[in-house]
This record gives C-alpha cells, structure tokens and sequence, in this order.
C-alpha cells in the first residue's frame, strides 16, 4: 500500500487528473473566474467567489496545497486533457474527518460538466485512496438541493449514509449534508 495517492491519474477519454502545484494558479483562475462558470459554482461553493479566483488568491491556495500534499493531509489535483496546460476543473482527497477517512472534493468549469469527468475523477480518486495505507472509508458529502453533485456517489456505488443538518455557507446550500460512503470492496 502506498503512503499517498500517484501525482497523475488517467481519467480516459483523453482527461487526466495531475497533482496541483503553484504553476497551475493561472490556468486555475481562468476556469474559475469566466463569469458563466463562476456564477454556475457560486451557490454550492462558498470559496467561489471573485476575490478567491484570482490569480494571486489562486498562487496561495496552491502554495498551501502543495504543503498540504507534501505532508499527507490533503491530496489536490487539476484536472486537464492529458499533456494540456488548461485546467477545467479540481478534484481533492482531503483527511479533515480523521483517521482512516478520506474526503472527496470536485467541480469542473460549468462547460465541463454533464460529460462524465466529474464521475471519472471522483472514481478514479475513490480508487486511489483505497489503495493508501490506513484508508478504511471513503466519503463523498454534498447538500441535498446539488442534485449533479449527488449523482456522482450513485453512479459509482457509495452508499448514502445519512443526512445532517450542517450550517450553510453558500447562495443555494439548504443545512442538510447528504453523506455518502464507500469501502474497500464496496462496489
């Protein structure tokens, strides 16, 4: 077992997920920033938010993840054609929820979404963190109203565990967390 996920995974269909770094901050703030997909991530995602796309905020946030990656406590990556420099979109394993858990995290540019890629990644990480030592659950939350997002843990044999009120910190968030599950050998 390893001790953290690989730097790059295939998503197929020529898309690939690679380990975010500083030099993605750019091509980041671009898929962010374009009006149409920043008003699409807006009501679901309380960091989309002007000042948090910019290329500096951008710079930050993927200096931090760098650390966060290098001390095994969160795993960011892009996602990209393969050998492209465009990002459209960002995937995470992140250990917020203790030991032996892993969290996943996604969005896509609006134009990305409704062609699987979020599905492929979220597979594609869900696979990833199970192969890393001491990982026993893997764990996709999402509010109740983000019917796509919900779609995803379906699609790829979670199980819904339960729902939580949660305080909302986004436009269209409504204060219940659905909370799905997966584990090594869950299908």
């Amino acid at each position: 077992m390893a001790d953290a996920p690989p730097e790059r995974l295939e998503l197929g269909d020529g898309y690939e997920l690679v380990r975010a770094r500083p030099h993605h901050a750019e091509a980041t703030s671009v898929a962010v920033t374009v009006t149409v997909s920043l008003e699409h991530l807006r009501p679901w995602m309380p960091w989309a938010t002007p000042a948090g796309a910019t290329i500096a905020a951008q710079q930050e946030r993927l200096l931090q993840a760098d650390r966060d990656w290098d001390d095994r406590r969160e795993f960011s990556y892009v996602v990209q054609a393969v050998g492209g420099e465009r990002v459209l979109g960002g995937s995470s394993l992140m250990t917020r929820l203790g030991p032996g858990v892993v969290e996943i995290g996604y969005w896509l540019h609006v134009h990305e979404c409704g062609r699987g890629r979020a599905t492929r990644a979220a597979e594609a990480l869900t696979i990833a963190a199970l192969d890393v030592a001491g990982v026993a659950l893997v764990v996709i939350r999402c509010d109740e109203a983000d019917e796509r997002s919900a779609l995803i843990p379906v699609r790829i044999g979670y199980r819904l565990e339960r729902v939580e009120p949660y305080v909302p910190e986004a436009a269209a968030q409504t204060g219940w967390m659905m909370v799905w599950h997966r584990r090594p050998g869950d299908h």
